[in-house]
């Protein structure tokens, strides 16, 4: 699991581990909330073939799926 800060241009994460912040993964990428939303714009098209409108974009967003859905983007393509 991770922790992560995503800011206008980074996003800073943190791995968990056995429900402990582990120091030595911790790291900074140059993704920031428009990277986030294009990723999972793009993982909506490749995934189910369908596009994602902006008011749905920033439901997710409340509802923190966008984290979760960019975080597994970024680490896939790490």
């Amino acid at each position: 699991m991770f922790l992560c800060d995503i800011g206008n241009g980074t996003m800073n994460l943190l791995k968990i581990s056995d429900r402990k912040p582990d120091m030595l993964n911790m790291f900074t990428e140059k993704y920031g909330v428009y990277q986030c939303t294009l990723a999972v714009r793009e993982a909506m098209m490749r995934e189910h073939h369908t596009n994602l409108d902006e008011s749905t974009v920033i439901r997710l967003t409340r509802r923190a799926l966008l984290v979760s859905l960019c975080i597994g983007f970024i680490i896939s393509n790490i």
